[in-house]
């Protein structure tokens, strides 16, 4: 029982490249169309495809962080430090 528990626990401990990717694009303002469309892109286009240990794989992430750094270079503006602290797992 105990070890079943366990398992449970380090699940919801885990982010999950999928929930944060989500959570950051709907912070995203409409007039950030180039952010919004290279999320969207990675969300409905490169994640959907893979397997669960490949979006759990850095090489996701890795990605995922190329994106925010192309898009987000300092949290300027409320909803940029929005995204900066759900990536960083602050919320």
């Amino acid at each position: 029982m105990q070890a079943e528990e366990e398992s449970e626990v380090s699940i919801i401990n885990n982010r999950h490249i999928t929930i944060v990717a989500f959570q950051i694009f709907e912070k995203i303002p409409e007039k950030e169309k180039a952010f919004k469309e290279t999320m969207k892109n990675f969300i409905y286009n490169d994640m959907p495809y893979r397997s669960p240990e490949v979006l759990n794989d850095l090489s996701m992430w890795n990605k995922f962080e190329l994106i925010m750094h192309r898009y987000i270079t300092s949290g300027d503006e409320p909803w940029k430090q929005e995204c900066i602290d759900i990536y960083t797992g602050k919320t």
